[in-house]
């Protein structure tokens, strides 16, 4: 199956946000010092954490949650990630309908994991 998602450098580079030639920059960064290109783009000074955040969130069709802290989750859905495998990962269930599990996840190119996390249940 051929993934038809964007690029995330391509989406800033289509919004404006950095210039071809900024991206090529930090492509060619993020694989000498083997980081993701967000982290680069940040550390460059070019985008923020928060558009990091948004363009995550619409290249992969995800919803942006704000203030988990605020809210309560029963015991039995933060059982189902080990304390170990939320701070690993940078995750957090929130919620199981049937035999779907919602996470909150920092980084949802960890595609991997997610998959495990939610084909275990």
């Amino acid at each position: 199956m051929i993934d038809e998602r964007k690029k995330f450098g391509e989406i800033f580079v289509d919004d404006g946000t950095i210039s071809r030639k900024t991206l090529q920059r930090a492509l060619e960064r993020g694989e000498k010092e083997h980081k993701k290109v967000g982290l680069v783009l940040e550390e460059m000074g070019v985008v923020t954490g928060e558009e990091i955040v948004d363009v995550l969130s619409r290249q992969f069709g995800y919803h942006r949650i704000a203030a988990i802290a605020e809210h309560s989750y029963p015991r039995e859905v933060l059982d189902l990630v080990t304390v170990e495998t939320a701070i690993r990962y940078l995750m957090f269930p929130l919620l199981k309908d049937g035999a779907k599990l919602y996470l909150a996840v920092a980084d949802p190119t960890e595609t991997r994991i997610i998959s495990n996390m939610t084909q275990n249940l």
